[in-house]
């Protein structure tokens, strides 16, 4: 292993990162230089400092930064995820560009003197970090949720589309050995959970209070998180929807509205409403002895309701608690913009159309319209063609053996741990 490399790690800004703060101190230990980059404060408070980890955070004077010191490819850039921000967050595009521009232009000044091998980052899609590496030339290796059950995706050129596979044609990436090598690594599972007490929180949250902006921002996820919380609570003691299922239906299940996927990478799928409002009659035309089901995102139960969708469109079926497995399952078709939804319809031999970028597009038994004009041709063809149950498997069994790492983030093992370390040494 190549010990002497310096490493910087990206959080994530709203939950506190157990997984990453466990790779940061396995790394540590086999003698790497480990660092977190612009990490979020409640990572600071809750662990960094009482761990000993070190990391750097930009100025925050904002009069320091002068949009001259931008060149015009990084200003659309930083555009673009301060947009995809202003969907999930709580001010403004305007506001959220200005706070990337100070991050941007110190945090280059700060990596730019300061030695760094490799970037590790959870997602990275609002990071103005992912645009300091490539101007730099530094390595980065990305990790999200992956798309079979329990399972982390682990890339260097990002994640879902951007990930280094999703361009590959069928042929090629069927054909493609993506196996790793194994480390012989041993890994140390640390008991955080003793740092995230109630005492923590509080001491956070007063902390904020020297930044009025940011302390209001949390206050919004802590009120969101509450909401969730309270609706968890209470759909344990509400039984499942009694609805009988058609014998034949199209199952579309919809998306959270402000994720990242539909932010970045839905072309022209911009609100769950357009489904409906572009397509509801092309599939009744091209399906028309199919009902379609419908199932509401659980992340979005508590925060945005789809009322007028159903009253406008009251012939479709609606749910919002029903059993999931027992959806795909029953299904013919499935329609998403890019959910890992329809990779496991997929890999329960269900035909597929998406509407968006994925990097299961490239799969011939999924057809994906990109443009609104091309939905009903593409649905078309989907419905004449055949499933190779054989070429689905063999397809499924390469992303679950070769691709994806076992385990969550909030539940992980030391395997997981093991795969994610290996990759990065991989890179170096």
């Amino acid at each position: 292993m190549r010990c002497s490399a310096r490493i910087g790690i990206v959080d994530d800004y709203h939950f506190p990162h157990k997984l990453l703060v466990n790779i940061a101190l396995n790394l540590k230990k086999l003698g790497f230089d480990v660092f977190f980059i612009n990490p979020s404060m409640q990572n600071r408070l809750m662990f960094l400092d009482k761990l000993d980890i070190n990391y750097i955070v930009p100025e925050r004077n904002i009069n320091q930064v002068s949009l001259d010191d931008i060149a015009e490819i990084d200003k659309k850039e930083l555009a673009r995820k301060a947009l995809g921000l202003s969907e999930r967050g709580l001010y403004s595009q305007k506001f959220y560009y200005k706070r990337l521009v100070r991050q941007f232009v110190n945090l280059y000044r700060l990596l730019s003197n300061d030695r760094c091998d490799l970037i590790l980052f959870w997602n990275g899609a609002y990071n103005c970090e992912t645009i300091i590496a490539k101007k730099l030339g530094i390595k980065s290796v990305y990790l999200e949720q992956g798309y079979l059950p329990s399972t982390l995706q682990i890339g260097v050129n990002g994640i879902n589309k951007d990930i280094e596979y999703s361009d590959l044609d069928f042929d090629c990436f069927m054909n493609t050995d993506f196996t790793r090598p194994f480390h012989d690594i041993k890994i140390d599972i640390y008991d955080l959970d003793r740092y995230i007490n109630l005492w923590s929180r509080l001491y956070v949250r007063l902390r904020f209070i020297i930044y009025p902006v940011e302390m209001i921002e949390k206050l919004y996820f802590d009120i969101e998180a509450i909401r969730k919380r309270i609706y968890l609570f209470g759909s344990r003691r509400l039984s499942n929807e009694d609805v009988v299922l058609p014998d034949k239906f199209i199952f579309i299940p919809l998306q959270v509205h402000d994720d990242t996927q539909i932010v970045f990478n839905s072309p022209y799928i911009k609100k769950m409403e357009d489904i409906f409002d572009f397509h509801y009659s092309e599939i009744i035309s091209v399906f028309p002895d199919h009902k379609i089901v419908v199932k509401e995102h659980p992340e979005d139960l508590f925060r945005k309701t789809y009322k007028h969708l159903r009253k406008k469109y009251n012939d479709i079926i609606w749910l919002r608690r029903f059993d999931f497995e027992k959806l795909v399952d029953r299904c013919d078709i499935m329609i998403t913009v890019n959910s890992s939804c329809g990779f496991q319809a997929l890999s329960k031999y269900k035909k597929v159309m998406t509407l968006g970028y994925s990097f299961y597009n490239n799969n011939p038994f999924v057809e994906c319209s990109l443009q609104r004009e091309h939905f009903k041709d593409k649905l078309e063809r989907l419905k004449h063609k055949k499933l190779n149950q054989s070429d689905i498997d063999e397809y499924i069994r390469k992303f679950r053996d070769e691709l994806f790492i076992s385990g969550k983030v909030f539940n992980f093992t030391e395997e997981t741990l093991r795969q994610v370390i290996g990759f990065i040494n991989d890179e170096l």
